[in-house]
């Protein structure tokens, strides 16, 4: 495990109760280095061992760094040289002394770092623009703490380990977590393209200092759509894979390419010469003799044994996955047969390019609303017309509102008015189709796949001794698409390929996975939590072993969840931790 661990206050702590803070917030970094220095005013910044962390120090300033620059050498030729042994984090400093809180903003590559200012008391932190390295933070114990890992912090001093109701409805509402909560009361996310300033005797102070480009208008009259089957030939077409060339070749050029997306993976096929297409291919029955991930041709076989990756997953990222395929793609790129390779994703491909089929299905329900305003009343808790939120949730949402009621137990009933897309508004029947897509797609950008698909991808390649690079998900990358008019975006989008795509979840759990789900179900643990209808839940169960109908999408988020519970709440997460002591004179640790 890799990443970047500290905390800011703290003071009166003993040196004691320092090191089993230390011990304790570090459960998920046993292997640690600090080429450091202590530092007055109770703080600590730390990095485990691993090539995407480093560390700087000059003077009263320090600064920790996760994750790879892409415009070194622009900063450099600004800044001049600075040593190679400090990597990233050298430049960051430097940079901070030219810049000060503007820095992020020069920054270009996925990163998150911690800035301490002994002088000054503050603590400055950052995230890259599309959330790739992820940023926690906490207020408790008598201190700030901060972690690039979320298991990082779960046991810190102060923190109760209780689950947050109000993400887990969101979670089971729209199958992933707000991007700025994590499922644990007390800890927070900082938002992709969000800084963070703490100063002395103060509230932290959040900033977003990078925004998706204004919306493109649309012409008048629109350009033909494609013809030939393939992305468009066209000026757009070939300067999107120009830019999707570069963004590899800026790193390391991939040997494979992991298509997921159904209609903008030609696009990066095509501007990647010489790398190897490979497509999830779903099986019942494990590929080779029980194993979870297996490669043969253009195909990668995954059977039901890949959701053993799973708990992997929990402990790497410290959240439920509503969506199966986060874990499966998980154990995918850390299987042996990939492990070696740098591999390519065409991760937020169609988004960006506006065909993933909920963006169609939500302007037509919007259509329909138009047309036809008594189409959506009643039937809600609300009773009435629907509001903007609600056509996302009919659109894109992970349970429909009927599904929600009946699923909610007394944990979860008060959090049911807990909506996602607030932000879009109420005034989508007058605004034009196209605006009201745009909105959508913005939302879901921020608040899903910024937040977690980029942050997953990253997640996954820790470890890995060759990179996972996803190309869509670089920020000129995407700053080009969303400049672009809709109609231009769509047509960049190639037809998807035949065969169905979707995980089988259901024959997995009627299958392989029966056993495991039958148990969960019953245990006592599940049972006396207090969140779902027991009754609604055994009806479920009850459908997809007795009955065969397809309830997994409705029962896997459950059995996650459970995962998730037995791993960090039910007991002290204790993973990978090693003993660590500390003497009086410890270096890595400055305490007031």
């Amino acid at each position: 495990m890799q990443g970047v661990v500290g905390w800011v206050g703290g003071r009166g702590m003993s040196v004691a109760e320092t090191a089993a803070a230390i011990r304790a917030t570090l459960a998920a970094f046993p292997a640690l280095s600090m080429p450091g220095r202590s530092l007055q005013g109770g703080a600590a910044i730390l990095t485990a061992l691993g090539q995407a962390s480093s560390v700087a120090a000059e003077g009263d300033l320090l600064v920790a760094c996760e994750g790879a620059l892409t415009n070194r050498a622009a900063l450099t030729s600004r800044l001049g040289p600075v040593p190679d042994e400090s990597g990233d984090a050298g430049l960051i400093l430097a940079a901070w002394r030219s810049w000060g809180q503007a820095v992020p903003g020069q920054l270009e590559g996925s990163f998150s770092f911690a800035l301490r200012d002994a002088a000054a008391g503050t603590l400055f932190c950052a995230r890259d623009p599309l959330g790739h390295i992820p940023f926690y933070y906490a207020q408790a114990g008598g201190a700030f703490a901060f972690s690039s890992s979320l298991p990082g912090l779960v046991t810190w001093r102060g923190l109760r380990r209780r689950a947050n109701p109000d993400v887990l409805a969101h979670l089971l509402a729209f199958g992933y977590l707000p991007p700025d909560m994590t499922a644990f009361e007390g800890i927070a996310t900082l938002e992709a393209g969000c800084c963070l300033e703490l100063v002395p005797n103060a509230q932290p102070v959040l900033r977003r200092y990078w925004s998706l480009p204004e919306a493109a208008a649309e012409p008048r009259r629109r350009s033909p759509a494609r013809t030939n089957g393939r992305p468009a030939n066209t000026a757009a077409g070939k300067a999107l894979r120009s830019r999707l060339a570069e963004a590899c070749a800026g790193d390391q050029v991939p040997d494979a390419m992991l298509l997921f997306g159904d209609h903008a993976g030609p696009l990066l096929a095509a501007a990647v010469d010489g790398a190897s297409l490979l497509r999830p291919s779903y099986r019942v029955q494990g590929p080779e003799d029980g194993e979870a991930v297996a490669i043969r041709g253009g195909a990668v076989l995954v059977g039901p044994a890949a959701l053993a990756a799973a708990p992997a997953w929990l402990w790497e990222t410290g959240e439920p996955a509503a969506d199966p395929l986060l874990p499966i793609r998980h154990a995918i790129l850390s299987s042996p047969a990939l492990a070696q390779q740098t591999v390519g994703l065409d991760s937020g491909g169609d988004e960006l390019v506006l065909s993933r089929p909920d963006y169609a299905q939500f302007a037509g329900m919007l259509e329909q609303l138009r047309s036809n305003p008594g189409a959506f009343r009643g039937g809600g808790f609300h009773g009435g017309a629907v509001m903007a939120r609600d056509l996302v949730q009919l659109a894109a949402g992970y349970f429909t509102e009927a599904e929600r009621l009946n699923l909610s137990g007394p944990g979860l009933l008060h959090t049911l008015a807990f909506a996602v897309a607030d932000e879009l508004g109420t005034g989508l029947e007058t605004v034009p189709t196209e605006a009201a897509v745009d909105a959508a797609f913005r939302v879901d950008f921020a608040r899903r796949l910024a937040a977690r698909e980029a942050a997953a991808a990253w997640q996954a390649s820790r470890g890995r001794p060759a990179p996972v690079l996803v190309p869509f998900l670089r920020r000129e990358v995407v700053e080009w698409c969303v400049s672009r008019s809709q109609a231009v975006r769509r047509q960049l989008a190639a037809p998807a390929p035949a065969g169905a795509k979707s995980v089988p979840i259901d024959a997995w759990l009627r299958g392989p996975l029966h056993g495991f789900a039958r148990d969960t179900f019953a245990s006592s643990a599940f049972r006396n939590r207090g969140l779902y209808n027991l009754a609604y839940v055994d009806q479920l169960v009850e459908q997809c072993f007795e009955h065969g109908e397809p309830t997994g999408r409705l029962i896997w988020p459950l059995l996650c969840l459970e995962l998730w519970f037995k791993t960090f709440i039910d007991r002290v997460p204790t993973k990978g931790l090693a003993p660590l002591t500390l003497e009086r004179d410890a270096s890595i640790i400055g305490v007031a």
